[in-house]
């Protein structure tokens, strides 16, 4: 366990190394100004305190999605719709922290759970495509990530904008959908402290319950798992499912907890971006350094 635990350590310093001297090599490339680009990059982020609340804040999302592709690689599956299940799901969040009126603790998990049940039962479908009829997952679920994408643009565009903005972007969120805010006059929201608690839940999901044991055997020999008495397509499906509820209560939390959030430390409401469209983003306060680059935009055009 020891010699495990140290390699994985080291595995991570490694590829973690290996992506910032890739970096080097393309800023060198590009940039005009490679040392100061690369002190915006390495040094700028720990200057400030500020600056440390706003990459805490930007971790929620990707601890949340580290969280489930774990879960997803340990039982040996691919699933390519990430960034539309992500979107889709992020938008019905939005969705009922505008339109449905509740008192202020509920409506935030009903935002979450909502985001999560959806999101995650688009997920079935490559499941179920891949047990009951053999379908590549890779495939079904790369089509179905841009059908998520331009769907809850259309939706965005169509159904859910303020006519009245100057760009396409949502209505203003219910004062009860806002998540409280950790770390006064910054967007760090309670979604940094669930992250924590679900990265040791999904440990012990994985590690100390049946099911996890399932899908971990599942990842490494399914012939085996199957005359184990392992039920190979339905330990599948239920990984799908609890990958992308998982992913998407992320994004129930991600979503929630960033536009909500957003809500809450500024007015940033859903927009749709033009390279990589999201739900919302948190704003942050105006400053003359380069870092950080600011996370909310004044104006954006719609997705197409």
């Amino acid at each position: 366990m020891h010699k495990n635990l140290k390699f994985e350590i080291v595995r991570g310093a490694a590829s973690i190394l290996l992506a910032l001297a890739v970096a080097m090599i393309f800023i060198f490339i590009i940039s005009d100004v490679p040392f100061e680009a690369l002190y915006n990059l390495i040094i700028g982020p720990f200057t400030k305190l500020r600056y440390l609340w706003i990459i805490l804040e930007r971790m929620i999302p990707i601890i949340f999605t580290g969280l489930g592709v774990c879960v997803m690689f340990q039982a040996n599956q691919f699933n390519l719709a990430g960034e539309g299940t992500l979107f889709f799901g992020g938008l019905v969040a939005a969705a009922v922290a505008i339109y449905l009126p509740m008192p202020p603790v509920l409506h935030v998990i009903v935002a979450i759970v909502i985001a999560s049940v959806v999101a995650a039962a688009t997920m079935l479908i490559p499941a179920l495509l891949k047990t009951k009829l053999g379908a590549s997952e890779m495939v079904s679920s790369l089509m179905l990530n841009y059908i998520l994408l331009q769907l809850g643009v259309y939706i965005l565009n169509w159904h859910m904008a303020d006519r009245t903005q100057g760009a396409t972007m949502s209505h203003q969120f219910l004062d009860t959908a806002r998540i409280p805010i950790l770390v006064q006059r910054s967007n760090l929201s309670w979604g940094i402290v669930i992250a924590l608690i679900m990265t040791v839940l999904v440990y012990l999901f994985m590690y100390r319950t049946k099911w996890g044991y399932a899908i971990r055997m599942v990842g490494q020999n399914q012939s085996f798992a199957k005359y184990s008495g392992i039920k190979v397509a339905a330990t599948i499906i239920l990984e799908s499912y609890l990958v992308w509820r998982k992913n998407h209560r992320e994004e129930g939390e991600w979503r929630s907890w960033a536009t909500l959030t957003a809500s809450s430390g500024g007015s940033c409401p859903a927009t749709a971006g033009t390279a990589s469209p999201s739900t919302s983003l948190p704003r942050t306060t105006p400053s003359s350094s380069p870092w950080p680059p600011s996370s909310c935009p004044t104006s954006s055009r719609a997705a197409t």
